[in-house]
């Protein structure tokens, strides 16, 4: 293999798990190219940030952009709405559900055919036939990132579930190789599939981790992120359990996209004026682990539905595990998994239970010395196997894997001939 194409229906700087795969890629001596569509105008940016400062790849954003091509992108959200209303009435043609599956399906299908790549590798479900079809024209190989569990996404009776499942059907059993973002995601895909699918967690790299800082102890400093700061992301659980806090400040941190009335909802929970919340726009990944590595906890309040959410791995957990934050998680499969693996670095609490919060942050505000430990701990975990160092050779070894498949199906087919 000499030349690779990663495709995703999202930005780069929304997706860092495909930045972190093409630098590992071009490092092992790959061509690159990432093609990419607009996905939210915080991301602008931060993406020609990352272009600027990885020009070994080459970074192709597909299907038009709100503030350079305004006109290419109203038409393919047109066309992107349109293939969606038809897919409910034709959940198993596969020309529309692979188009109502991402805005800019045929743009992203017409460059990857140019692109004559030896592998394709999809990054989400919007992707997946646009690989499948790349390398079918070219012909070549093409695989697939799980991120997500995607037909755990949408409840059974939910008229996606039908789409998703039908793409992931037709595509996922051809591809040279499936890999998955948490081991539960892999788990589940494995058993429907009946085929190895290796995990490679969403860590990051150790050039991000700097020495653990001793924080000062009379205010407690938790933090949270994501892409969009929601009602519905088990915050409201965290600012219950801090007005039950009496002997010790705590300051909240929430990063994300936030609109004014949720700010205020949240507001309204936190009514204990000891404690403070704060709110911050997305940031850089940089500064990202920055600002969690000033910060003592960090929040995995992740809930259980749907189903994808109880099995996997955010990246929020390995950016605090980075950043040498304490980890206080909620109880949904994969992160009880984890805890219970590695339970030096955090501790978990029932979905919805405030009363058991309170307990941990308690516990917390009052022993400095097991919080300092607990943050010790999940430091020296990032440093010593959750890094993008070690999972980044997983992805080296799947790749090493295909080629050899391919070059002793090669040979074997020269010798029958």
């Amino acid at each position: 293999m000499k030349k690779i194409v990663l495709i995703t229906s999202g930005q780069p700087s929304s997706n860092p798990r495909i930045v972190k795969e093409a630098v590992a890629l071009s490092e092992y001596g790959y061509q690159v190219t990432v093609l990419y569509c607009f996905w939210a105008a915080w991301a602008n940016p931060n993406d020609e940030e990352i272009k600027q400062r990885l020009p070994q790849i080459e970074w192709v954003e597909m299907g038009g952009n709100p503030q350079t091509s305004v006109s290419l992108y109203t038409y393919t959200r047109l066309r992107h709405k349109f293939f969606r209303t038809l897919n409910t009435l034709f959940p198993s043609n596969l020309y529309i559900s692979a188009r109502a599956g991402s805005r800019a399906f045929s743009e992203l299908l017409r460059a990857a055919k140019k692109e004559k790549a030896d592998l394709y590798i999809a990054h989400n479900l919007g992707a997946l036939a646009v690989a499948a079809k790349a390398a079918n024209a070219n012909p070549s190989q093409y695989a697939f990132d799980a991120e997500d569990f995607h037909r755990g996404e949408v409840g059974d009776q939910n008229g996606a579930y039908r789409r998703i499942k039908y793409l992931e059907d037709t595509f996922l059993p051809d591809a040279g190789y499936i890999t998955a973002a948490s081991p539960l995601i892999a788990d589940n895909y494995a058993a429907i599939y009946k085929r190895n699918v290796p995990t490679i967690n969403n860590v990051f790299s150790l050039k991000y981790q700097t020495d653990l800082k001793l924080l000062p102890f009379d205010v407690l400093k938790l933090v949270w992120f994501s892409q969009t700061i929601g009602l519905n992301r088990g915050i409201q659980d965290i600012l219950a359990a801090a007005n039950e806090v009496q002997h010790r400040k705590l300051h909240i941190t929430l990063v994300g996209l936030c609109d004014k009335k949720t700010e205020r909802e949240l507001r309204k929970v936190l009514v204990n004026e000891m404690h403070s919340i704060h709110f911050l726009k997305p940031l850089r990944e940089a500064d990202l682990f920055a600002l969690c590595s000033d910060h003592h906890i960090g929040l995995a309040l992740e809930r259980s539905e749907p189903y994808n959410r109880n099995i996997c791995l955010t990246n929020k957990l390995f950016t605090y595990l980075i950043a040498g934050n304490a980890i206080i998680a909620s109880d949904t499969l994969a992160q009880r998994k984890f805890i219970d693996e590695n339970n030096s670095v955090g501790f978990l609490y029932r979905m919805g239970d405030v009363h058991a919060l309170k307990q941990l942050l308690i516990q917390f505000t009052e022993n400095e010395q097991r919080l300092t430990e607990t943050r010790k701990a999940a430091h020296r975990l990032a440093q010593l196997k959750y890094n993008w160092e070690n999972e980044g050779a997983k992805l080296t070894s799947v790749l090493c894997g295909l080629s050899n498949q391919l070059r002793n199906s090669f040979v074997g087919s020269m010798k029958t001939t």
